[in-house]
C-alpha cells in the first residue's frame, strides 16, 4: 500500500513552506498537489520554485487537483479550461507528477426525466441521458489532447463529474473518451455514495489511473455529507483493505491520497494534521510506504 498526503487535508490559505515542514516532520514523502491553492505562489514564484520548495523537504508530488471541464456552457468556457489545463500541465511537469483529477459539468435542467414508463418514453429518456455523456467525452478529449503534449492523464472523479454518478457510469464515460490519457479516480467515498458494487470495478480494469483515501462517519446514508462526513482512515465504518485490495487486483500500483474535508481537523495546527493523518494509516495498512 502507498499512500500520500493529498494538500487539500491541510485546508487552505496555509503557508507553504510551513505545510511542507510539517509534512516532512511527521514522515510523509509523497504528496498530492492542490493547484488552487498554490496558484498564487505559483503566479509570484514561477512552477520551480513550487517543486524546489517540495524537493527541499525531501517530497514528491504524485498527483494533483483540480479541474472542471465545462462541457455545457459554451465554446468561451471550454477554451479558458483548454487554458488552464496548459498552465497546469507546466506545473505538473515541474513537479514531475502525471495525473490530474478531473471534475466537469452538466446541462441545464438535467437530468432529464420520462414522460411515463412506457418503454418508448423510457429509452427516450436514456438517449438523452447517453447523448449527454457522449458530448461531455468529447470535451474531454479535447482538454485530453492538450494535457497529452506535456504527458498528463486526466483522472475524472465519480460525482466531480456531475453526469457519472456511479462508477459503472465512469466506466461507459472512460469508454466513450477512448484516450490513453484517460482513466478513473478511486476514491473510496464517492464510491460509497452511490449506487456502485465492486463488480462495477472491473469494468475499469487498467482505467484507474489515481486514488484518493477516505473513510466515512457511521452516518445516515440519506443525510451524508460526501465531503464534510470524511473521516480519517480507520475511523469510520468503510472497508478500506478490502475496497483498496479489489483496486490493486484491477492493476493499480499508484498512491492513495488521504483526502479529508474536515473543519475539525483543519482547526489544528499543520504537524497535528500531518501526524495524525499518518498514524491512523499506519493503524490499517502497517507496512505502507509513505
Amino acid at each position: 500500500m502507498k499512500i500520500a498526503f493529498h494538500q487539500i487535508t491541510s485546508g487552505s490559505k496555509r503557508d507553504l513552506n510551513e505545510t511542507f515542514e510539517a509534512y516532512a516532520d511527521a514522515g510523509w514523502r509523497h504528496f498530492e498537489v492542490n493547484l488552487w491553492e498554490t496558484e498564487e505562489f505559483v503566479t509570484q514564484h514561477g512552477a520551480k520554485s513550487l517543486a524546489d520548495l517540495a524537493k527541499d523537504f525531501g517530497l514528491k508530488c504524485v498527483g494533483a487537483t483540480g479541474l472542471s471541464i465545462p462541457a455545457f456552457q459554451g465554446g468561451d468556457a471550454l477554451e479558458a479550461a483548454l487554458k488552464q489545463i496548459e498552465r497546469h500541465a507546466q506545473v505538473m511537469n515541474a513537479l514531475e507528477c502525471t495525473a490530474i483529477v478531473v471534475g466537469g459539468d452538466v446541462p441545464k435542467d438535467f437530468p432529464p426525466r420520462a414522460q411515463n414508463s412506457t418503454e418508448d418514453a423510457l429509452s427516450a429518456r436514456d438517449a438523452a441521458y447517453r447523448n449527454a455523456l457522449r458530448e461531455f467525452a468529447t470535451a474531454v478529449g479535447r482538454v485530453a489532447e492538450v494535457a497529452a503534449k506535456y504527458g498528463v492523464t486526466l483522472a475524472l472523479e465519480v460525482n466531480w463529474c456531475g453526469l457519472a454518478r456511479s462508477f459503472r457510469t465512469m466506466a461507459e464515460l472512460v469508454a466513450m473518451v477512448d484516450r490513453d490519457n484517460v482513466g478513473a479516480t478511486w476514491d473510496p467515498a464517492h464510491f460509497y455514495s452511490t449506487p456502485s458494487r465492486l463488480s462495477d470495478l472491473d469494468r475499469l480494469r487498467g482505467k484507474i489511473v489515481h486514488a484518493h483515501l477516505n473513510d466515512i462517519r457511521n452516518c445516515y446514508m440519506e443525510a451524508m455529507d460526501i465531503n464534510g462526513d470524511r473521516m480519517l482512515p480507520g475511523d469510520g465504518v468503510l472497508p478500506l483493505v478490502e475496497w483498496t485490495d479489489k483496486i490493486h487486483s484491477l492493476g493499480y500500483r499508484g498512491w492513495h491520497c488521504v483526502e479529508l474535508f474536515s473543519d475539525d481537523l483543519w482547526a489544528e495546527p499543520l504537524r497535528e494534521i500531518a501526524t495524525r493523518t499518518k498514524k491512523s494509516c499506519e493503524h490499517v495498512w502497517p507496512n505502507a510506504e509513505f
